[in-house]
């Protein structure tokens, strides 16, 4: 596998979340690091970023383990604060328990995903008129890979 397959596997699990998709043809709320899906009218958004990596040697005949890091940013219209706290925490439980309850993201290669911690942004993003308040989840998916060594 490789980064983008890990983040390819990643989103699909997100995009299986009742009112979150990637395609075109749906509300595109769940993007790979663009901001632009805010500015599409959708009440809520996750936005995926890089957030960096780990490797280590599992075993000397050539197995790796490598812990990929995301920030998975997670937006909600502010109406009032009645309707967006609310709105976020359903957001970040829907994700952490998609991750729990599928912790291989749907692939062989993937040996664990965990939503790790989760911390509120220090203010609110505005596009256009509208508000959102967010919150990074921050989230560990291990990937396991065999190497031929050449020496």
């Amino acid at each position: 596998m490789s980064y983008i397959s890990v983040e390819t596997a990643l989103l699909n699990q997100l995009n299986s979340i009742a009112g979150f998709s990637t395609a075109i043809s749906g509300t595109q709320n769940i993007t790979r690091a663009d901001y632009k899906a805010l500015a599409l009218g959708a009440a809520s958004a996750m936005i995926v970023e890089y957030g960096g990596f780990e490797q280590r040697r599992a075993e000397f005949s050539g197995d790796h383990e490598i812990d990929w890091r995301f920030n998975i940013n997670l937006f909600h219209r502010w109406d009032d604060e009645l309707t967006s706290a609310p709105g976020l925490g359903t957001m970040r439980q829907s994700v952490i328990d998609k991750i729990n309850t599928r912790p291989l993201l749907g692939t062989t290669n993937i040996y664990d995903a965990l939503i790790s911690s989760g911390d509120p942004a220090p203010s609110e993003i505005e596009m256009g008129a509208t508000r959102f308040q967010f919150e990074v989840l921050r989230c560990q998916v291990t990937e396991t890979i065999s190497v031929g060594y050449l020496e």
